[in-house]
């Protein structure tokens, strides 16, 4: 399976308050290992996220072992949501 680190969660960079929630999707982006088509250690933006459990995500090709997240996105999500690491981390493990 591959593997992500350091990751974080993006959206589509056309997404505004005008977006439909249907048409709002969430892909990963962080740095890949074990990947058939990078080398290990690119940093990739994965096609949009369509199923998640626990620290494993599928997207329309490719399924993901969450490793570390960005810990800048931990942080902004935290801050951005009023939450602590640790509720962090149980959303992550709540399928996100």
């Amino acid at each position: 399976m591959v593997k992500i680190e350091n990751w974080s969660i993006t959206y589509p960079p056309l997404v505004d308050r005008f977006t439909p929630p249907e048409h709002i999707t969430q892909h990963l982006h962080g740095a890949v290992y074990g990947h058939a088509s990078h080398t290990d250690g690119s940093v990739v933006t994965t096609s949009r996220i369509v199923n998640w459990k626990g620290r494993k995500v599928t997207t329309r090709h490719t399924e993901y072992e969450l490793g570390i997240p960005d810990p800048d996105y931990v942080k902004w999500y935290c801050n951005f949501f009023g939450k602590t690491e640790e509720d962090f981390w149980k959303t992550v493990e709540n399928n996100c």
